[in-house]
């Protein structure tokens, strides 16, 4: 109940110094929110606690009358409220609990302790009025409280039993696929009527077999002779399309708590097989003659769940070549198969792709192989080995036609750089990516009406050649004055014609020296 406070019209006007008395501190037993001012007249009132609660302490008067005093204070004393306290809701395996208090409205976080281990949920509970349970708890499925013929199912595989849907079994009930259930389903006899809260659902990993259900419908009833009541909207739970999240533990808390002795939990989808563990949460159905529940949390301590996945030790980071003979070819490829520790201490499923792949084994193609390794909460981690098979075709490649360097300006030597002036006339190509492109030599001096043979080389990243060849010359552009050649004993001279976009240029002999014409 809410506190309640009206004003007073006292002449010590206590109210004006404190428009709301001070609330009095409460006691480790005990909460501000259980006290109420029932009554009050002008300067006194009377204090009085919430049902379920009693007063406890006194005024300096002795009594549970709060007065307006001389100094403007309201004299609470010791005054405070006495009452009921939750029950320790206990810690989860391997872990511990955080709280100061278990009264009205205290609330209860939890940690692991485990390294890479966190509580189920991080939310923490809280001590609740009319609560269902005094503690939420497990049931018995897990524990082995519930005998093992208390557990029935549609359909079951080999090492599958019924009785093995036990959260800490180490495989789980897996329904018969032989059977092709359109619904499978467990059933359980709690022996006593229950109050149920949650139910904790995981699926089913071991070296054989991996399953988890996607969707799940729930069914209960009171007495044998009662008709099973369906639990509305049915049940979803997440999954992952590839290295699937079959061990991860789920906590599907329904809505409004059911009373009930015997449920029905089936599978009305699945991811790879219909298999589960599971665990209810609850607490027994009070009798008549026992107490009724006053204050109680309004959740269960978590369970501790594995959050850091396996890890590889010996994953290769580059691909992995294969090696070739001249006389044998391709020779098969071997490499240490990579391995995974959990910090759980354990893997609970290997998985390699393709399946049966073992070196050392001769590879023809380009080939992923992947590695997967599970550990019992739902984590995986995948090691990829990429081997690649070295090609044996040359790069395709072509040269540039030969080419002539024409110079206006006169040159002894022309200097060139193959790879800057002529390496975007080459086109090599090669289906295993980049190729790499030299040419020899690299840089020449030609000299003036000179010429250089060029080779280019053209290497794939798997070391296979082609080749190519081009020759560059060097020549003065027509109608140069310097690119004529002196005749011998004799001179050119050349100057500018009339219009002035060309020479005239004429030869003569040397003083002495007569043009001599030569028969062919």
């Amino acid at each position: 109940m809410a506190s309640l406070w009206t004003r007073s019209t006292s002449k010590k006007k206590c109210h004006h110094q404190h428009p709301l008395p001070p609330l009095p501190k409460a006691s480790e037993t005990e909460t501000n929110n259980n006290i109420f001012f029932p009554f009050i007249s002008r300067s006194n009132f009377y204090f009085g606690c919430d049902e379920t609660f009693t007063i406890g302490g006194k005024t300096s008067r002795s009594d549970s009358t709060v007065r307006c005093s001389a100094k403007g204070h309201w004299d609470f004393g010791d005054l405070r409220c006495e009452g009921p306290v939750c029950v320790d809701p206990g810690h989860p395996a391997d872990g511990t609990q955080l709280a100061t208090s278990y009264e009205h409205g205290s609330q209860v976080r939890f940690a692991c302790n485990r390294p890479g281990y966190v509580p189920l949920t991080s939310e923490p509970i809280t001590c609740v009025k009319e609560a269902d349970c005094k503690v939420i708890r497990p049931l018995g499925i897990t524990s082995g409280a519930i005998h093992d013929h208390s557990i029935n199912a549609s359909s079951y595989r080999i090492n599958y039993e019924p009785r093995k849907v036990r959260l800490h079994s180490a495989t789980g009930w897996c329904a018969d696929p032989k059977k092709k259930e359109a619904f499978p389903y467990l059933q359980v006899d709690l022996g006593r009527v229950h109050r149920i809260r949650t139910l904790l659902v995981k699926g089913v990993i071991t070296p054989d077999i991996v399953g988890r259900p996607t969707e799940l419908r729930f069914f209960y009833k009171r007495a044998e002779t009662d008709n099973f009541v369906v639990y509305f909207p049915n049940f979803n739970l997440t999954y992952r399309e590839e290295a699937g999240n079959y061990g991860e533990l789920t906590a599907l808390t329904l809505p409004s708590t059911i009373v009930a002795r015997y449920v029905i939990l089936g599978i009305t989808s699945y991811q790879t097989n219909a298999c589960l563990k599971f665990e209810l949460l609850g607490c027994e159905e009070p009798g008549k003659k026992d107490e009724p529940v006053l204050l109680g949390f309004n959740g269960a301590a978590p369970a501790c769940v594995d959050r850091e996945p396996p890890r590889f030790a010996n994953c290769p980071t580059t691909p992995i070549i294969v090696s070739k003979s001249p006389t044998l070819g391709i020779l098969p490829v071997n490499f240490t198969v990579p391995t995974a520790t959990d910090n759980s201490g354990y893997i609970a499923r290997f998985e390699v792709s393709p399946l049966g792949f073992r070196p050392p084994v001769t590879i023809f193609n380009d080939t992923s192989v992947e590695y997967t390794a599970y550990d019992s909460d739902g984590n995986v981690a995948v090691c990829r080995v990429n081997i690649t098979v070295p090609e044996t075709t040359p790069p395709a490649l072509s040269c540039p036609q030969s080419y002539v360097i024409e110079l206006i300006e006169q040159r002894d030597v022309y200097e060139i750089a193959f790879a800057n002036e002529t390496r975007r006339l080459i086109n090599a190509t090669d289906e295993s990516g980049e190729v790499r492109i030299t040419f020899d030599p690299p840089a020449a001096s030609i000299p003036m009406k000179g010429y250089r043979n060029v080779t280019v080389l053209a290497v794939d990243r798997f070391g296979n050649e082609a080749s190519c060849h081009f020759q560059v010359s060097v020549q003065p552009m027509a109608c140069v004055p310097w690119s004529l050649v002196r005749p011998a004993n004799g001179e050119v001279a050349c100057r500018q014609n009339e219009l002035a976009n060309g020479y005239r240029c004429a030869s003569k002999c040397n003083t002495g020296e007569l043009w001599k014409y030569l028969s062919f």
